[in-house]
């Protein structure tokens, strides 16, 4: 940092300020040279340009803004239909939800190291719901390499006195090994207890038991059976997608010492409600098309344009601030959608004089 070689600054106020040049040069940066900043002066480029519009322009602006996000994700579902299959094209995309950003990435590549046939192949292969949960919890969690034995140090030592624990570790030691991840790749520090990788992975090994008879796939896509007319309660799709554990990983957020603080819910309705409205809802949208199905595709989409608005993030409401939109205004998933599109395809990119339009 340099002191800039123009003259001093002068604020609205009458006062001055110094000004200095930020570079790349190590030898600047012992200047010490120390700046006041005017934070009343600071400005966002659309404040009061958006906030003045009349209410039925902006509804109409996030409600645009909303379907384009949702098209682009029905176009990202398209390609996937294509290179990986239906199946495993809606399994993909269940994994990265549940990775949330921290573990997206970790959770897409699970998703390549143990595909969705292989696990519906375990679920076939066993007699009763407990042993196909243990069978794909055991493939989950070694794959994954979050297993007691391949942490080292990182579970408590008592776990593998836990009969559960013990089963798991048995059932993975008699599969092909080769394929499991590193532990380091995940993130489990710095993370909320309850988006814990290793309950959202138990989470998954209960949807796959739950639609072993009939395959994921199916099992929540009937709920579009009969197109926009039967399909108008999203609560089915949330009831199908939920998950309350009833052993081990009700009372624990991790392999250890159980947590009084732990919830039987692990998939509850929040992640749900996200998963259905940027996965299945894009997803089938993105299925009917290719397959010529258009009461799919206006199934999906009907749903989405009515779906209620989900938990607000801090994104969400930063951009509801940002534009002096009155947070009545943002009263469903699409508009909320809509926000986030624009944040990534105008904010970003410094289109604000496409904002609006």
């Amino acid at each position: 940092m340099v002191p800039d070689d123009e003259p001093i600054t002068t604020l609205y106020n009458g006062s001055t300020v110094p000004v200095i040049s930020l570079r790349a040069d190590e030898a600047t940066l012992t200047t010490g040279r120390s700046v006041t900043l005017d934070r009343s002066a600071q400005t966002v480029p659309c404040a009061g340009s958006i906030s003045d519009r009349p209410v039925a322009v902006l509804e109409e602006f996030l409600d645009r803004a909303g379907d384009e996000r949702f098209l682009a994700k029905a176009a990202g579902f398209r390609s996937d239909l294509k290179q990986v299959g239906v199946d495993q094209a809606l399994y993909r995309g269940i994994m990265s939800a549940l990775g949330y950003s921290r573990n997206k990435d970790p959770f897409l590549e699970l998703a390549e190291r143990l595909r969705l046939a292989t696990l519906e192949a375990v679920a076939e292969e066993s007699t009763s719901d407990e042993e196909c949960l243990h069978r794909l919890q055991a493939r989950l969690l070694g794959a994954a390499g979050l297993l007691p034995s391949q942490r080292g140090g990182a579970c408590h030592r008592e776990t593998p006195a836990h009969r559960y624990v013990r089963d798991v570790e048995k059932l993975w030691s008699l599969y092909h090994h080769g394929y499991e991840m590193a532990p380091d790749l995940w993130h489990l520090s710095c993370t909320r207890p309850y988006n814990s990788p290793l309950r959202r992975l138990v989470a998954m090994s209960y949807l796959v038991t739950r639609y072993r008879h009939n395959g994921l796939l199916s099992g929540l896509l009937d709920n579009f059976a009969g197109g926009a007319a039967s399909c108008r309660d999203w609560r089915r799709l949330e009831e199908g997608l939920m998950v309350t554990a009833d052993s081990y990983w009700a009372c624990h957020f991790d392999f250890g010492v159980s947590s009084p603080a732990a919830s039987p819910t692990i998939l509850g309705k929040g992640r749900v409600s996200d998963i259905i409205v940027n996965v299945l809802l894009p997803f089938t949208f993105a299925r009917g098309e290719s397959d010529g199905r258009s009461e799919l595709a206006d199934a999906a989409m009907a749903m989405y344009r009515q779906y209620p608005k989900l938990s607000d993030n801090a994104l969400v409401r930063h951009m509801t601030s940002q534009l002096g939109i009155r947070p009545r205004t943002v009263n469903s998933a699409r508009r909320q959608q809509g926000l986030l599109h624009v944040y990534r395809t105008l904010c970003t990119q410094g289109r604000c004089d496409c904002c609006c339009q």
